[in-house]
């Protein structure tokens, strides 16, 4: 049996078992009717190939190294102990950096074998835009290297390999392509602000207009993440109780309710029809996110005039969270949040206690939990 499957690339393969291993081949067509025409072709040429090699000699003892495409679809086949959005991620994150740094379309068809300290080094100079890896200065596109990095190696973690993941295949030694040390990232520790820039923020925020206002507010007040805020929808805004509160539902472990400070219900209120809160074409990064410029360009680039971090939008977040550790408790912090866990929000914001004075509480006029 045999069947035709997509790659990232869009380019058809056809797949089939034979001998106890799955066989990935090329159809060289992005048309699914002539893949499913050439399909069992290319498969009868496969097994003929493989028998007249073998009846001449000619089979190779040492099977050369499996492709990524091989180690890919031997991974989404294994159980998994992480949710489908991670294990996706992980497999964008690595056919990402084998497409980049090789220069190739679809990165599924390239041997193992390149699987390299060398590799990956080159890949994250070309990240940083340079001809040699800096790994000494903390550049901004440090961040996102290292995140997909990271990502990447999660494909091959050593709980699956030990299990059997990739039994089978054969891989060359994975230990220097997994062993390289992640460069130094802007902000490295959080560190507090400083009364003044905060302060000049604050103050420089009240010449915002519009959306961009709007999302300082929202991001500085209601301790938002950035992806809450480009989802937030009209219907989000709901009266219970005798008051208006903003719900953030996006799922059962996320959903969490905060009242709307009086300031702002008559620009929110006049949004309550609209699909989104913050309107703004969205571009999607990957299946998995979106990007609205007056969210990830513009509001960034003024919390940066104050705040020089890699995420300036979450370093609102952050500071929020620690005014209500601060004042309240660890408990009413985590409901602001919308942690799951108090040990994340202890992990994160307890230090804080002793480093951060909440600083004009009665002006900023955080959102309530409900």
């Amino acid at each position: 049996m045999a069947s035709v499957q997509k790659r990232e690339s869009g380019i058809y393969h056809v797949v089939f078992y034979f001998r106890g291993r799955q066989i990935w081949r090329s159809l060289y067509t992005r048309d699914v009717r002539k893949a499913k025409r050439r399909a069992r072709v290319e498969r009868e040429n496969y097994i003929e190939t493989y028998y007249q090699n073998l009846a001449g000699g000619q089979c190779k003892k040492v099977e050369e190294a499996a492709t990524i495409g091989d180690v890919v679809a031997a991974y989404r086949a294994w159980p998994k102990k992480c949710k489908t959005k991670t294990e996706n991620n992980q497999i964008r994150a690595l056919l990402r950096i084998v497409r980049e740094a090789c220069g190739v379309e679809d990165a599924e068809e390239v041997s193992t074998s390149a699987l390299t300290r060398s590799l990956v080094w080159g890949w994250m100079a070309k990240r940083q835009g340079l001809e040699q890896i800096d790994r000494q200065e903390a550049l901004a596109e440090n961040v996102t290297i290292n995140s997909t990095y990271s990502q990447a190696k999660g494909v091959f973690a050593k709980g699956y390999r030990e299990e059997g993941c990739f039994e089978g295949l054969t891989l060359p030694d994975l230990g220097p392509f997994l062993s390289v040390q992640s460069l130094p990232e802007i902000g490295d520790g959080w560190k507090p602000w400083s009364p003044e820039d905060w302060h000049s923020m604050v103050k420089a925020s009240e010449a915002l207009e519009g959306d961009l206002w709007l999302v300082h507010q929202m991001l500085r007040r209601f301790g938002l993440r950035a992806g809450e805020l480009k989802v937030a929808r009209g219907d989000w805004l709901r009266f219970e109780g005798g008051r208006w509160l903003l719900w953030i539902d996006r799922g059962k472990t996320q959903e969490r309710r905060l009242e709307i400070p009086s300031d702002l219900l008559e620009p929110l209120l006049a949004r309550r029809e609209e699909e989104f809160l913050i309107p703004g074409r969205r571009v999607k990064k990957g299946e998995d996110g979106i990007r609205v410029e007056v969210i990830d360009g513009e509001h960034v680039r003024f919390v940066r005039q104050f705040c020089d971090r890699a995420h300036p939008n979450h370093e609102l977040r952050r500071w929020a969270g620690s005014i209500v550790y601060t004042r309240d408790c660890a408990e009413a912090a985590r409901k602001f949040l919308g942690h799951t866990s108090i040990r994340t929000t202890e992990q994160w914001y307890a230090h804080y206690l002793d480093q951060v004075e909440p600083i004009g509480l009665e002006d900023e006029q955080l959102a309530n939990v409900a």
